[in-house]
């Protein structure tokens, strides 16, 4: 039907991708819990938008792990929203810390 992969959100234990050829996890990014309003709208567009700019699916989903985890680190569903540049410091942070991601 043209399904090539599936992505389970799984809260702040991460995501997980299914594709035929292999399963992906990426754990979640630990943050304070401020406000969950928009986490998974902005998961899922960081996704898609990596996708379509040819990421892998382990780029992707680093990236929209790293999305889900900024936007509810602040209170509000727009105010969590993020470009690349904010999204590779909530990486680095993680790397830094010694959090696999």
């Amino acid at each position: 039907m043209g399904v090539s992969e599936i992505v389970l959100k799984q809260g702040h234990e991460g995501a997980t991708c299914f594709s035929a050829d292999k399963t992906i996890h990426n754990p979640g990014f630990a943050v304070q819990e401020i406000d969950p309003t928009g986490a998974g709208d902005c998961f899922g567009a960081t996704y898609v938008t990596c996708r379509l700019s040819g990421k892998t699916r382990e780029d992707s989903l680093r990236y929209a792990c790293a999305s889900g985890s900024r936007a509810v680190s602040v209170f509000g569903p727009m105010e969590g929203t993020s470009g690349f540049a904010e999204l590779d410091q909530v990486i680095a942070g993680a790397a830094m810390k010694g959090v696999a991601s």
